[in-house]
């Protein structure tokens, strides 16, 4: 990913970028002071440090005891406690508490932990903090002095190197257990963006460009470049706070705070959940394929003519050279269930014989391999993946090998999801790499009994009751549901639904048969169990 950055910085031209938004606050803008709300001078104000410490010390004690600050240390930092505040000394209202734990200690005193990492329990008490205190301290209101500030978005979070918090390179972060600052603020009256190096306004404008260009992309690749990026971006932000990093002032923080205020960031993090798909970008051409005449024998066009061919929602299809896949009744698109799919990019995976054998050894086919821009397939049994995948890799004009001629592979047992699955490198057991990504349309068996990421109980769908959900419950029986339900898996962990809780459970009391998901799967979690298999086995 470094290389695209590369390429555009050698294409960079200042004059370009003349009537592009430029931020000039916060991180390039001047220091105005602490904020007035939370600060008494240099000291954080007695009633927020005591919000801080009872708060944490309500949840945390019923499951370690009272004395958990005997191996931990709080800290307010982030930007709450900086002094990019404004001219009226008020900030963000981000209220980032960051806790470090002396992990020793913590095993020595909970020995039911004894055998855990510090990485295993840096997992647990995030986990922890998500399911529970994040959500009851979002958009808080603290009593300051008598009177309530707010509402601030209250987040807790272990780092894993934080007990000594100067080893991470924070903006700040006062020491709430001792009463101090560990890391004082910048104070830079004067700063402004010009206060930067060139080199790294120059480096912005072309990370600015370069997700501008993502954006620019048509589907797949959109999102799958959107999805690299960002892990770019978040892998390069976590060094630029550690050992090797420069705290604030490193580039790799300054992109993401310029293409946060930029509104660019949002774009992107928008395209990697689904939510911001420009169907005007469109689509490879669906009569186009690049499979040589030598091995076509091996290849099964995915438009090949039946005597009556079904789109997955059940309507006749025919097929046009112009537009592709289209109901028989002349539309061409979906506007609810099978949202964002059209016709035809679900026909190109989903119009296929019921049953087919293997093209090596006339076993059943359990998988499909496409490729050549979605519009070839082998059909192969699990043991010839490998040499199906071989074969399609080479299908391309020259026959030369090519990877990234393989768009998918898709599962073909009777009943099971109709999905495409994207497989990646990554490490086992390692939380930060995305191995494996499906998408389509799941069977709502294999959902149904999903808990939320925060702790959101299956059928509660507690944020929509009465009129409410009932109206909720109304579009999605009128309209379908239009975005995919998001789902990741964590090795050692359960799936669990990341975002779209509600329109599961609207899905149930519905009887809807299929939704549709997006599935994310990290550090091979796939391999302990896809979110069917478990179903199936659980």
């Amino acid at each position: 990913m470094s290389s695209f950055i590369e390429y555009f910085l050698s294409q960079h031209q200042s004059d370009v970028h003349d009537l592009d938004p430029v931020p000039h606050s916060r991180l390039f803008g001047p220091t105005y002071g602490l904020d007035k709300r939370l600060f008494a001078g240099d000291r954080l104000k007695p009633d927020v440090r005591q919000y801080v410490l009872t708060t944490l010390g309500d949840f945390w004690s019923p499951m370690y005891g009272t004395d958990w600050n005997a191996w931990s240390i709080v800290y307010f930092s982030g930007s709450e406690a900086s002094e990019w505040t404004g001219p009226d000394l008020v900030g963000n209202n981000d209220f980032d508490v960051l806790i470090g734990v002396n992990y020793d200690a913590f095993r020595e005193m909970n020995p039911d932990h004894a055998a855990e990492s510090d990485q295993d329990i840096t997992d647990m008490f995030n986990d922890q903090f998500r399911a529970g205190l994040d959500k009851q301290t979002d958009q808080v209101m603290i009593t300051i002095e008598g009177r309530p500030e707010g509402p601030f978005s209250n987040t807790w979070y272990v780092n894993p190197n934080s007990y000594d918090i100067v080893a991470i390179k924070p903006y700040a972060a006062y020491d709430v257990t001792n009463d101090k600052w560990a890391v004082h603020p910048p104070h830079l009256p004067d700063w402004s963006i010009n206060s930067f190096p060139p080199g790294v306004i120059d480096e912005c404008r072309a990370a600015a460009d370069l997700v501008k260009a993502i954006l620019s992309l048509p589907e797949p690749m959109r999102t799958q470049q959107a999805y690299a990026y960002w892990q770019y971006m978040h892998g390069d932000r976590s060094r630029a706070f550690g050992p090797s990093g420069e705290g604030w002032y490193d580039p790799a923080n300054v992109i993401e705070k310029w293409l946060d205020q930029t509104g660019l960031l949002k774009e992107l993090i928008n395209q990697i959940h689904g939510v911001s798909k420009d169907p005007s970008l469109g689509y490879a051409p669906t009569d186009w394929s690049n499979t040589p005449v030598a091995l076509s024998h091996l290849h099964r066009s995915v438009t090949t003519s039946f005597d009556k061919v079904y789109c997955p929602c059940g309507t006749q299809v025919t097929y046009d050279q112009i537009d592709g896949w289209q109901h028989i009744d002349g539309s061409i698109s979906h506007d609810g269930e099978f949202y964002p799919y059209s016709v035809s990019d679900l026909m190109r995976t989903s119009a296929f014989p019921k049953n087919e054998k293997c093209e090596y050894c006339k076993k059943p086919a359990t998988q499909r391999v496409i490729h050549s821009e979605g519009m070839a397939y082998i059909p192969t049994c699990d043991k010839h993946l490998n040499m199906a995948k071989d074969d399609a890799a080479a299908c391309t004009p020259d026959g030369s090998y090519d990877e990234s001629n393989i768009n998918s592979v898709k599962k073909v047992t009777a009943g099971s999801a109709q999905l495409d699955v994207t497989d990646y490198d990554g490490e086992v057991g390692n939380r930060n790499h995305i191995t494996r990504n499906e998408r389509g349309m799941m069977p709502i068996e294999a959902v149904k009994h999903l808990w939320g990421a925060k702790g959101e109980v299956p059928g509660e769908h507690r944020n929509r009751l009465g009129q409410d959900w009932e109206d909720f419950k109304s579009d999605i029986s009128a309209n379908g549901i239009k975005d995919p339900i998001f789902i990741t898996v964590d090795h050692n962990r359960e799936p669990v639904i990341n975002e779209g809780n509600h329109r599961r459970d609207a899905a149930v009391e519905l009887g809807h048969s299929h939704v549709p998901v997006e599935v994310r799967y990290f550090g091979h979690a796939e391999q302990q169990g896809t979110v069917e298999d478990r179903a199936v086995s659980g």
